[in-house]
């Protein structure tokens, strides 16, 4: 086990200097090594995110499967949907003006126009839809209400899903 400890020097008047430990199983020898770690733990809000993803958006929990033999499909399959609502999440908030037709399956959006046909689809930004499926998924999108959470996008999108179904089945996509 390693540590490296990171100590913010000179922080602005009135912010908390950052002082983080980190333990780490990586060889620390170098500075770059010990950047590395640094840089490793800047990004574990993302690892975490994904994880709130699969458990609490995918509800991978619910499942009754018990041995990795059977778990890895559905893993498999998950993580796929969990990776683009992530994307979508990601992408409408670090680039506002991204357009959905850039980022989102055009099925996606022909099935969202079918439901509400008021919107305009084809100025949307991804960040506009993200909020749209989660709506479906039974967000109030209220002006207090905040951004969604991972299960109102999940059920938003499984609505989508099943709609795509039907559609596809009448023939209209």
């Amino acid at each position: 086990m390693n540590v490296v400890v990171v100590q913010e020097v000179d922080a602005p008047k009135g912010v908390t200097a950052v002082h983080w430990v980190l333990l780490t199983s990586l060889p620390v020898e170098t500075f770059e090594d010990a950047w590395q770690v640094i840089e490793d733990y800047e990004n574990r809000w993302l690892v975490e995110e994904y994880h709130k993803v699969l458990k609490s958006g995918c509800n991978i929990e619910v499942h009754a499967l018990r041995t990795a033999e059977r778990l890895e499909p559905l893993l498999g399959l998950i993580s796929v949907i969990g990776i683009r609502q992530f994307q979508m999440k990601l992408v409408g908030r670090n680039q506002p003006n991204a357009k959905a037709k850039t980022h989102v399956p055009s099925q996606w959006l022909k099935c969202l126009k079918l439901v509400r046909p008021k919107l305009k689809i084809t100025d949307m930004t991804v960040y506009e839809f993200f909020r749209e499926l989660a709506k479906m998924g039974g967000f109030l999108a209220r002006k207090h209400d905040g951004e969604p959470g991972w299960q109102t996008t999940w059920n938003g999108y499984q609505k989508m899903q099943s709609l795509l179904d039907g559609i596809k089945l009448v023939g209209h996509i």
